[in-house]
């Protein structure tokens, strides 16, 4: 999504691999740039959760606070936002010398208690890639996406449900347990990393016996739990956005009318084209001037692309139709999808007549 319609790759994907168990206490330590080696992982003194550690910290990296303050202290971590607080336009402050390093947190999934938000992830896609375009606009030419864990939904089967493990057992949940001298006859043991801990977890996807519902799984070792993705999205310090332009529309005289943008002249061009220039996510709207009220809206944004070709929009009346005589004057705009900025206008008239029938 990030590369669609650029003149070069942006972005690209590597895989990492998460600490068991995959939970946000331990990935979320384990995502911070720093040598895995440096870590010490243990249980609290309560045994409810883990306590991750480092040299010369004083903290536990295991909890929000305590990697908010490590950011802090050793890479200079200026803010520390949501992203709804970057798509707001009002917290999200410009890049400078002084404030070079922001981490933006989003838990649009993992509510973070063990559960799995229940919504679908194309919305949550769109918002995310609306959110580095304006990190990118406001002067982060290179952002790391990353996540903890992975998880995966399943229903298991009687005969998948299996009992705890004997030994000293210390933490569990459905898909790991975890404490010292385990045993099982079935499950997989392996090691905590950066700890004298055991973890058990179960073969497949069956679960351990416990309290709690059976839908939602992390903290195991599928490849879906452990392997996580990691985007990488760099552009140009001089980058810039391409410029669009509105096509000449005149008169409006359907109720499905159609209008065409296309990149601007931005100066000199070449055969090979301008790695620098960015292309944009494009809205369109036809509004009545003195009231603002929206007309005709196409729905999603479309993409301008640098010394691409004209993009044709097909525009629907907006529901509930408003009424509107012939002979209206009408604003068609076209918009930045992602800060409303104007990027072009034309007064037009409507040539048909719009109500009720």
């Amino acid at each position: 999504m990030l590369n669609c319609k650029e003149p070069a790759q942006r972005a690209t994907i590597s895989a990492a691999v998460a600490p068991l168990p995959s939970i946000t206490a331990l990935g979320m330590a384990f995502a911070l740039p720093m040598a895995r080696d440096r870590l010490r992982v243990g249980l609290s003194d309560d045994g409810r959760g883990f306590e991750v550690t480092v040299e010369g910290f004083q903290g536990n990296l295991g909890s929000t606070d305590g990697r908010s303050r490590w950011l802090k202290q050793e890479l200079g971590a200026k803010d520390f936002l949501t992203v709804d607080e970057v798509l707001d336009g009002e917290t999200l402050k410009k890049a400078s010398r002084a404030r070079r390093l922001i981490v933006v947190v989003g838990r649009e999934f993992d509510r973070h208690d063990g559960e799995l938000e229940l919504t679908g992830a194309d919305d949550h896609l769109d918002r995310y890639v609306q959110a580095i375009r304006r990190l990118r606009d406001s002067g982060y030419h290179r952002v790391v996406v990353s996540t903890d864990h992975g998880f995966f939904h399943w229903d298991p089967e009687t005969h998948e449900i299996t009992e705890r493990p004997g030994g000293e057992l210390l933490w569990a949940s459905r898909r790991a347990m975890v404490g010292r001298a385990l045993s099982h006859p079935h499950a997989i043991q392996l090691d905590v990393p950066r700890s004298d801990l055991q973890v058990m977890v179960p073969r497949g996807m069956g679960a351990f016996k416990t309290h709690g519902g059976l839908d939602f799984f992390h903290g195991g070792a599928t490849l879906q739990e452990l392997v996580i993705p990691v985007v990488v999205a760099t552009w140009p310090a001089k980058a810039r956005k391409v410029k669009v332009v509105l096509k000449p529309v005149g008169q409006i005289a359907s109720l499905s009318p159609r209008v065409q943008v296309q990149a601007g002249v931005t100066g000199q061009t070449t055969f090979f084209g301008d790695s620098n220039l960015l292309s944009r996510q494009a809205l369109v709207k036809v509004k009545e001037p003195g009231s603002g009220k929206v007309v005709f809206r196409h729905p999603e944004p479309v993409a301008v692309e640098p010394d691409g070709a004209a993009v044709t929009i097909q525009l629907e009346v907006v529901k509930p139709a408003p009424d509107l005589p012939y002979n209206t004057q009408l604003d068609v705009l076209v918009l930045d999808a992602d800060d409303e900025e104007i990027l072009a206008r034309e007064e037009v008239t409507l040539k048909v007549e719009i109500n009720d029938w």
